[in-house]
């Protein structure tokens, strides 16, 4: 169960769709987010896409997913910093997630993004992506929503939002995306 601060996070259990729990653990990591603990994991990430010998395309973007989660979560940390990020594989793919504590404004707004961004096809998403860095004006926290439409992209569209309440106008806020692999 989520307590009601970013500190209590259950990040072993993953209980939230649509990550696999039959597959192999890659790559997991609870805590505060700095540029050395993302170092060590991305580093750690491509060395288990270069063992599981995946197409070189696929490996870019399981590493490259895991680069914009992780800055979203250097951008998105609560106060105290703590998240959660994890990456499992599968036979059928490769799932990445990462969670972190927004306030009830946050998610309403991330809801609603996330929505008009998976209603698009790929040709608008490519087009959006360059009208938005494009844009003179960027949110209050400094970004435009790149790193989505990103992900989005790299995915084919191929990701869940999932959010649970965690405490007084706070929410759980978990991104899952799926790249496929060939067999």
């Amino acid at each position: 169960m989520y307590g009601t601060s970013p500190a209590s996070l259950e990040i072993t259990a993953w209980p939230l769709d649509p990550i696999p729990a039959n597959g192999t653990l890659e790559c997991q990591f609870a805590g505060r987010v700095s540029e050395a603990v993302s170092d060590v994991l991305v580093r750690n990430l491509e060395d288990r896409v270069v063992a599981a010998r995946l197409d070189s395309l696929t490996a870019k973007r399981v590493v490259r997913i895991a680069i914009e989660m992780l800055q979203n979560l250097h951008h998105h940390a609560p106060g105290q910093g703590i998240c959660g990020f994890r990456v499992v594989s599968t036979a059928t793919g490769w799932w990445l997630a990462s969670r972190n504590e927004v306030e009830e404004p946050v998610k309403t707004e991330l809801v609603q993004r996330f929505a008009e961004l998976k209603g698009m096809d790929l040709e608008e998403l490519r087009s959006h992506q360059r009208e938005v860095l494009n844009a003179p004006e960027r949110s209050a926290h400094g970004g435009g929503g790149v790193g989505l439409i990103e992900i989005m992209r790299r995915t084919e569209r191929n990701l869940a939002l999932s959010t649970v309440p965690s405490g007084d106008n706070h929410w759980i806020v978990e991104l899952t995306a799926h790249i496929a692999v060939s067999s």
